[in-house]
């Protein structure tokens, strides 16, 4: 049987070396995944409605050296989704938009933050991860990020968002970057403990808004940005 290539049709959860896996290793990581969802989540659906389409990709991180960033493509209920998930000895870690997951994986393996670059990448992730009312805060590492937001215009935004940068203060990371929370961008300012407690300490809304926003989150899975129609130009 001729494998069918992969094709995750949503842009990646954060901008990282992604790779898309094939063959048994393919195979490995969606049944890892799969199995990693709890039975009384799988009961929800009935047949065909929770089905593996469009592969996986993968990422390492600065933060968690022997993981993997996992992306995994779905068709639930007819809709092309992202379910994410880390990879390592502990088995698939789906991330759910919370922050359990992370601190739960952060206390087991002893976090230790150790270099910009990991704070760096840490934030990216945590942002990404963890949800509020309005989606994700979606930490940028450049403009281009907001492409899939806005009809594929970033103008706006390319002299507003600079790359993450991060610094030690003490024995703490101070990591600053733009993001995005819903359809509207923030400067923002985290401090982060080497072992993974992170806080918001500054937020600046930057005066623009996204077209579309907050991407869609349902059944542990990221779907396409809630985008609503173009305005009509007056007189039309």
């Amino acid at each position: 049987m001729t494998e069918r290539p992969v094709d995750l049709s949503l842009p990646p959860l954060i901008p990282a070396q992604w790779k898309a896996i094939t063959g048994v290793d393919r195979f490995k990581l969606e049944q890892r995944y799969i199995d990693s969802l709890r039975p009384s989540f799988l009961r929800q659906f009935g047949p065909g409605e929770h089905e593996r389409h469009g592969g996986v990709r993968a990422a390492p991180l600065a933060c968690y050296p022997r993981h993997l960033l996992c992306e995994i493509g779905l068709r639930i209920r007819g809709e092309a989704m992202v379910g994410a998930f880390l990879f390592g000895a502990e088995g698939a870690i789906p991330i759910d938009g919370t922050s359990m997951p992370l601190h739960d994986l952060n206390e087991r393996i002893g976090q230790t933050i150790a270099s910009a670059d990991a704070a760096i990448a840490y934030t990216l992730v945590f942002g990404s991860a963890v949800h509020g009312g309005d989606g994700r805060f979606h930490v940028l590492g450049s403009a281009d990020d907001l492409a899939p937001y806005n009809r594929g215009d970033t103008a706006p935004f390319q002299a507003l968002v600079q790359p993450p940068a991060a610094r030690a203060e003490g024995e703490d990371w101070v990591v600053d970057a733009a993001a995005r929370y819903g359809r509207t961008l923030f400067r923002t300012r985290f401090r982060i403990q080497r072992s993974g407690l992170i806080e918001m300490i500054d937020d600046e809304p930057l005066g623009v808004e996204t077209a579309c926003g907050p991407d869609r989150f349902q059944w542990l899975a990221r779907g396409a940005p809630v985008c609503p129609p173009p305005a009509m130009p007056e007189g039309d």
